[in-house]
């Protein structure tokens, strides 16, 4: 029997326990009794359904539940909600006073207000019944929703994206190796040469403490005589927070920051404050490398002698942003290599704008050891230190000195807001004594600095970058002067004179597009090199059709000749949603002397876009010669690894590729492989679960032992890291399928996801007296632990390991009103349609 509500929701009707939940739910907080007339409820057999359970408002289950929580209106994710028996019948929700900590809720004033006759604080299941006047939790167990409201007295104060440094992560004892293989060979005019680069970056966590290298081998044969391989390390340092001075302590081979000083290369300790630990409304530039490919080309960069990176790109711009943090200390040396085996190169230089810090903060570093090159005999002992300081809202001071035995720097500058951007001055005088090869470069010297950033709102030209310096002929940086004084010839290096830095985006007006400019000009004092100069300016558009882009760069190569490339490409969607590609033309023209012509076709495929291919082919005159090639290049990522082929041909040239990038991590567990690489992992463990599919992991999956790695989580921030059951066993669940995680930089955190194996069964009781049995009866097994409760229609759901599993269903309340039912489950189960099993038995009286 159905009962209409009315016009008032006409068309619409109720079951009889949906209106008893709502009637419940509206009265629950009274907690008096309810009495229902039970003519109203009656099955479609006319038979009376037993209510009784809801006298007390909505029956509770024991247990713990996933819950989205709102907190004054604002969702603050998904968490665990535990539910308790209340000793006036009924249920309770409830959550930990740590979860309230982590929420902002200063739980110990709600805990010095309770009133009169409140008990003790239960930590772990706090009853907000006890605080009606300053908390309140409303709870809609059939949408996952808990609705929070607590008073203003009682909330914390805290800076937007702060996470208490208590909750801050240190992670298990485990090691790392994030790799990047590639090979390379190429074949034309009678000879085959390949090469192999393997870049490695490697750790391992002890406590606190974390433990890193990072290398690279590289080896080459040429006519099939191998040539002796060469590996290289770039650094080895151990770190450890501070968190008391938010800073990081590094012991080993590492770099000095580059906000101030140029960025130095040393062996010996630093103490440098880390704005990733500071909340985002307190935080205060990474190089990118960007070129343009005319085919399937192997991207090589270098500092110094140091292979930091090497990919192979497919046809057309490119854009680098990936690079290990240790490369973020001085110019870039970027190789492109052709299939056809010509190189161009140039340079990326690099130098930070001065930034302003918020007033009242600070920030700092330490070092103290010797200067680290490998091309030099033996670096200097120096020690370095900054400081900066928040004076107002418009001021910034910072200072900062270099000591060496014969050399000395005294840094001092100012930063300023102004209604046209931020400015900053400074200007760095150095004196060199030590010099006894090259007596003339001994003195005083000085540098200026004019930095510049801005986003002009009018016009919406973003100024990401704009810096000019200027050095006087006796100024020396510390590099310089460990660089002079091991040489014994007396050749001294190109100094520079000034350089000018900066880097433009400008949308236009709407449908428009937007253009850029980016670019870095440097001359020098002495040395073979008088200038270096590159620069880049383009304009893009996208259309409904498509979209349309031209590009203009000029570079200084080595041997000081100029390289002019002007491109317009054009893009063109192709085919549906699923599956679709894009089909590229560009054309471009390199020193009106080499003019290149290429259609490309790039698309993704595979259930989850894991497949990515990209078929171009070329047209190149030269000098009047043509030549045609053409190319494939594939990469596949697989849940433990990326995989990438390519093959380029062209007249008289021919080359292979391959690669392959991930990472693995050694824990107590065995080893896991992954997909992803970074520095900060999350380790998951769900045991039985393999299968289950990574939301956070672009198609990683758990392995057969239940583990997967997910990295990239972003420090001392909340990480939230989700599983979904697709692709794992019917008789496996999730019992929690998302995880909130704040990891310390480079920590490796175990996440446990809490699994329950066993058959899944829905059973249909019948009494044995043909009664109806209360709807939300407690259903318990032999120990009295309750396992679920009674659905309408005598039906209920369960899951277990056993193959024979007896049940109590509580009928009433007086003692011995409850009945037995012995249930019988196939062995093996099997996989069914449905997922789970569906079983019938009586229950019968005790």
């Amino acid at each position: 029997m159905f009962i209409s509500t009315g016009t008032s929701v006409r068309g619409r009707w109720l079951s009889p326990v949906l209106l008893l939940v709502v009637i419940g739910t509206a009265f629950a907080e009274e907690n008096a009794d309810l009495d229902f007339n039970p003519t109203f409820f009656n099955d479609s057999r006319g038979r009376a359904v037993d209510v009784s359970a809801f006298r007390k408002g909505n029956p509770v289950i024991p247990g713990v539940y996933k819950v989205d929580v709102y907190l004054n209106d604002q969702w603050l994710g998904q968490e665990p909600l535990v539910a308790k028996p209340s000793r006036t019948g009924g249920g309770i929700y409830c959550f930990s006073t740590e979860q309230l900590s982590r929420w902002g809720v200063d739980w110990k004033a709600m805990a010095a207000q309770a009133p009169a006759g409140v008990g003790q604080l239960d930590t772990q299941c706090v009853d907000f019944a006890q605080w009606p006047d300053a908390a309140r939790l409303q709870v809609e167990i059939s949408d996952l929703r808990a609705d929070l409201t607590i008073a203003q007295a009682y909330l914390l104060r805290r800076s937007r994206g702060e996470v208490d440094p208590s909750r801050w992560d240190s992670g298990i004892t485990a090691g790392f190796v994030n790799y990047r293989a590639s090979m390379n060979q190429s074949q034309g005019e009678g000879m085959t040469q390949s090469q192999s680069y393997l870049g490695l970056a490697t750790g391992l966590n002890l406590g606190e403490w974390r433990l890193r290298h990072n290398g690279g081998y590289r080896a080459q044969s040429r006519r099939g005589v191998a040539m002796a391989g060469d590996y290289q390390t770039i650094n080895s340092y151990a770190e450890h927070d501070i968190t008391a001075w938010r800073s990081q302590l590094s012991l080993g081979q590492y770099y000095t920051p580059g906000e101030l000083f140029d960025s130095v290369p040393f062996i010996g300790a630093q103490l440098s404050s880390d704005d990733r630990m500071l909340p985002d409304s307190q935080r205060g530039f990474a190089p990118q490398v960007r070129g343009v490919a005319d085919g399937n080309a192997t991207v090589t960069i270098r500092q110094g002698n140091n292979v930091l990176y090497e990919k192979t790109v497919p046809p057309g711009p490119f854009i680098i942003d990936d690079l290990y943090p240790t490369s973020y200390a001085g110019d870039l040396q970027v190789s492109i290599t052709q299939a056809n085996g010509n190189v161009r190169r140039f340079v990326v230089p690099f130098a930070s704008v001065t930034q302003l810090i918020r007033p009242g903060t600070s920030r700092f570093s330490l070092a103290a050891g010797r200067h680290r090159n490998d091309d030099l005999s033996q670096g200097p002992a120096f020690a370095q230190g900054t400081y900066q300081r928040g004076l107002s809202n418009v001021v910034t001071a910072y200072s900062g000195s270099q000591l060496a035995d014969g050399y000395a720097s005294l840094l001092l500058g100012s930063a300023v807001s102004t209604p046209i951007g931020a400015l900053g001055l400074d200007l760095t005088q150095s004196r060199t004594t030590g010099l006894a090869q090259r007596k003339a470069d001994n003195g005083n010297g000085q540098s200026y600095r004019l930095s510049y950033s801005e986003l002009v709102n009018y016009s919406k030209t973003h100024f990401t970058l704009a810096a000019y310096r200027f050095s006087s002929e006796n100024y020396l940086t510390f590099n310089d002067y460990a660089q002079l004084r091991s040489q014994a010839d007396g050749v001294a290096p190109g100094r520079p004179r000034s350089r000018f830095q900066m880097n433009i985006d400008q949308p236009l007006a709407e449908g428009w597009g937007s253009v850029y400019l980016s670019g870095a000009s440097q001359n020098y004092w002495a040395g073979k090199r008088g200038s270096d100069m590159t620069y880049q300016a383009g304009y893009s558009n996208h259309y409904r059709w498509g979209g349309v882009s031209l590009n203009v760069s000029r570079s200084q190569a080595l041997n000081g000749n100029y390289q002019n490339q002007y491109m317009v490409s054009v893009s063109l969607p192709l085919g549906g949603p699923r599956g679709s590609g894009y089909l590229n033309l560009s054309s471009s023209v390199r020193d009106s002397r080499t003019l290149s012509s290429q259609v490309s076709y790039s698309a993704q495929a595979g259930s989850r876009n894991e497949l990515n291919y990209n078929v171009s082919a070329s047209n190149d005159r030269q000098e009047g010669v043509a030549s045609r090639s053409a190319a494939v290049l594939g990469q596949y990522r697989a849940s433990k690894v990326n995989l990438e082929a390519g093959l380029s041909s062209s007249s008289g040239y021919r080359q292979t590729n391959l690669g392959a990038s991930g990472s693995l991590v050694v824990h107590s567990g065995g080893v896991t492989f992954s997909q992803s690489q970074g520095d900060t992992f999350a380790l998951l463990s769900a045991p039985g679960a393999q299968g289950a599919e990574v939301d956070n992991g672009l198609g990683v999956n758990l392995d057969r032992k239940g583990y997967a790695v997910v990295a990239g989580l972003v420090p001392y921030r909340e990480n939230r890291v989700s599983l979904a059951p697709r692709g794992i066993a019917n008789d496996v669940e999730l019992e929690v399928s998302s995880n909130v995680t704040s990891p310390r930089s480079g920590s490796i955190v175990r996440l446990d996801f809490a699994t329950r194996k066993g058959t899944p069964i829905l059973l249909t009781l019948t009494r044995s007296d043909g009664a109806m049995m209360p709807v939300g009866a407690p259903v318990l097994d032999v120990h009295g632990a309750q396992l679920t409760q009674l659905g309408q229609g005598n039906r209920l759901f369960l899951r277990t390991e056993k193959a024979t599993q007896t049940l109590q269903v509580v009928t009433g309340d007086k003692p011995g009103q409850r009945c037995i039912a012995e249930v019988d489950i196939p062995q093996p189960a099997g996989q069914q349609a449905t997922g789970y099993i569906q079983l019938s038995t009586t229950c019968h009286a005790p």
